[in-house]
């Protein structure tokens, strides 16, 4: 069942044009939290027609409204399109007011980098990524979660050129944000620092590793147990460090409990990256 914000925009006396295309926004937005991607693209592709609309009457810059589109297209796996929308959002976040430049300017960034690094581009991923990196060490953006998000991020960019000790202070950096935000206790932290965790692995940091392994899958499986596929991972990477360190027994314990959340897992599409890819 489509939205209702879709049904109330053809709508005889709906309200204007802009507040149709932000109702649709909003309701394209809940379809992606909950994984409904389809669904989601159909309604921000019609707030994208309506918002041209309003851009008839009254200037709308709308390099926002096709990054959104093209993040729901980077959850697909529909990357050529996601490239073309986000070509589009950068060339008109040039002409964004000059108040709005520099938040569009990171987001459409970012947006590109995520791309860039789903493509296996990854060089080209860090220069975009610098952006949002430079914007977030500045001190000039209030957002922990965002500021990171985006050092996680670009530790994943390095890490997956296999530079694993250029990235670690990235991820280290994104941890101590979180800490220093009273927030070392939320779900995000221990999924960071899984990824934390498996560049010290490859760094060949076995103590630091393992701990931080231990920490992160033991801070996940309190918040959200065997229904949280990331945990998963953790176990099964952890599995690998534990079998190269000779705890063969610990290893199997964990592969088994890896396995059994993993066949069941839906993997959703993510904004954040992790280091997934860095296992292959």
């Amino acid at each position: 069942m489509l939205a209702l914000a879709l049904l109330l925009a053809q709508v005889p006396g709906a309200p204007d044009f802009a507040e149709q295309a932000a109702a649709l926004e909003r309701e394209a937005g809940t379809l992606s939290e909950a994984g409904r991607f389809e669904d989601a693209e159909c309604v921000q592709e019609h707030a994208l027609s309506v918002w041209k609309q309003a851009a008839r009457i009254r200037p709308v810059n709308l390099a926002i409204q096709h990054a959104n589109l093209s993040l729901i297209y980077v959850a697909q796996g529909k990357l050529s399109a996601a490239e073309d929308e986000a070509g589009l959002a950068r060339e008109l976040s040039a002409s964004a007011p000059q108040h709005e430049a520099r938040p569009i300017q990171v987001r459409v960034e970012t947006l590109l980098a995520k791309i860039e690094y789903a493509c296996g581009r990854y060089v080209e991923a860090e220069q975009h990524q610098k952006v949002a990196v430079e914007h977030f060490s500045s001190g000039t953006a209030s957002n922990p979660a965002d500021a990171a998000t985006a050092m996680n991020d670009m530790a994943m960019m390095v890490a997956a050129q296999g530079e694993f000790g250029r990235a670690r202070p990235f991820a280290e950096r994104a941890l101590e944000i979180l800490r220093q935000a009273g927030r070392a206790t939320d779900v995000d932290y221990w999924r960071l620092a899984g990824n934390l965790a498996l560049i010290c692995y490859r760094l060949g940091d076995f103590p630091a590793a393992d701990a931080l392994y231990r920490d992160s899958i033991a801070g996940l499986d309190a918040a959200l147990g065997n229904d949280y596929p990331h945990l998963g991972v953790l176990l099964g990477e952890y599995a690998q460090l534990l079998r190269k360190t000779g705890r063969k027994a610990e290893a199997k314990d964990l592969e088994r409990r890896a396995k059994a959340i993993l066949t069941n897992a839906n993997l959703p599409g993510r904004h954040t990256i992790d280091a997934r890819v860095l296992t292959k």
